[in-house]
This record gives structure tokens, sequence and C-alpha cells, in this order.
């Protein structure tokens, strides 16, 4: 008798802990793992089409989460930007591919910005930094949140003059470390897309690529961008550019962390 009542009890705990499991499930109890998109017009991907996007990639998927600033929805080529789509589209669809699970998105960016001022966490002008900050503070008001990473792709407009070229590795150490503080991970993962403008407009490119080849951070990764499609102005990627760009930045993503003092 006695190994009934066990076996009984046994069958009522474990049912027990799978209506909590399902409960958590069903209330999103799993912190919804997210990365931050940020930078200028290539992250924009104000030169995409979504006519010619893969129909895999136009379709939505309700594991693949987009925060508009209000709510989470499932992402879709669209719904990122006013038009378009950036290299989030197939870095998440990359993403969830390999986890398997829900994976969130949440980006702000601008063409024209720079790291110098509209970035920068000392800058006292349209601050694109405290926009972003406050969109993922709201995120995590609107569910449980956990930041894994953080996707970079500027430095164009840094390129223009010297000035601006000459503070861009410390400014990027800065922005790092604002990141890391704000989201109270000194591991966090940081990938930047390194910019590859043309030289004849941009006259100190080479200075902030410099500074985002030579970053020594922990858990920092850099994006080759060089071979990726343009459109006439060999300054903005196309739509093949731009879903390749989310394809390196999952694939530097994806890779495993090593161990290092951050």
């Amino acid at each position: 008798m006695k190994t009934n009542l066990l076996s009984v009890n046994n069958i009522f705990t474990a049912l027990i802990g799978i209506s909590f499991a399902s409960f958590a499930a069903a209330t999103g109890a799993q912190p919804l793992k997210v990365f931050v998109l940020a930078g200028q017009s290539n992250m924009v991907g104000v030169r995409s089409e979504i006519t010619a996007l893969p129909e895999n990639l136009k379709t939505e998927n309700p594991d693949i989460l987009f925060f508009d600033g209000q709510t989470w929805a499932p992402m879709k080529p669209g719904n990122t930007e006013a038009k378009g789509f950036g290299p989030e589209i197939s870095f998440a669809r990359k993403i969830h591919d390999a986890w398997k699970e829900p994976v969130g998105i949440i980006k702000h960016s601008k063409g024209g910005s720079m790291l110098a001022s509209n970035w920068s966490p000392r800058s006292t002008k349209e601050n694109l930094l405290a926009e972003l900050l406050a969109r993922v503070k709201a995120a995590q008001a609107a569910r449980e949140i956990e930041i894994v990473g953080v996707l970079w792709m500027q430095g164009e407009s840094d390129a223009v003059n010297e000035k601006r070229a000459a503070l861009y590795a410390n400014n990027l150490d800065l922005l790092i470390e604002r990141f890391r503080s704000e989201f109270n991970n000194p591991a966090l993962l940081f990938l930047c897309a390194r910019v590859n403008p043309p030289e004849d407009r941009y006259p100190t490119a080479a200075i902030v690529r410099k500074a985002q080849e030579e970053c020594t951070y922990a858990h920092y990764r850099l994006i080759d961008c060089d071979d990726l499609e343009k459109v006439g102005d060999n300054l903005h990627y196309n739509t093949r550019g731009i879903i390749e760009l989310g394809n390196r930045f999952a694939d530097a993503a994806l890779k495993p962390k090593i161990a290092a003092t951050p």
C-alpha cells in the first residue's frame, strides 16, 4: 500500500511540476534572449528592398520578436524600419535556427549619425544612445529579457574629418563600457562591423577602420564587410549586402566565448 501511495504522490508531484513548467512557458517566465542593434544608415538598411528578399526571410516567425518602442511582436520586414529592413532580418533568423529558442531584437539607428556626438555617452546633443537605452528599459518593462549582445554598424560619419576620426578609438571604448555597465554584464558580447566607405569622400576612413580593428576588449568581435555588395554610391549595401551582413553578425555571435578579463 505504501508503494501505491508513493506512486500516487510521485505522479501528483510530476503533474504539479509539469503544470508549473507549462505556466512558466505560457507566461514568458524564461527571459527572452535579446540582441541590441545600433548604428547609422547601413544598420538602418536604407537601400534594401523588401521585394528582393528570399521568401524564407519574408515570413513571420512567432519565436523571433521585435520591440517597436511599445510592444513586442513577431518581426517582419517593414516593421523594423519605416520601409525596407536591416541586417536584423537574416541575423535573427540564423540565430533562431541555431539556438532553437525564441530571440528578440531591439534596434535604434539613424543615417548620418556620429559616434563623436549622437552615440557618445558624454554628448549633450541629440543623443541616440540615451534614446536606445530608454527603449531597452521600455522593452524590459514589457517582459523579462536578457541582453546577450550588441551589434554595431557605424563609423562612416566619423570618417569625414580627422578630428572625429582621431577620437573614434576612445569613443568606441566608452560606448562598449557604457553598454556593459547599463546591462550589468562586463562580458557582454559586442559585434562591430568594420566600415569601408569610399576614401575619396571619407578621407580619414583608415583611422576609423584601424580603431575598430585594434579594439582589445574581451568578447569584442570584428565583422569584415569589405566584400559586401553595394549600390551605385559605393557606400550603402544593397539587399544582398544587408542580408550577408546579418549572416556575418550571426556567425560571429555563434562563436563560443573565450574566457578573458573584460
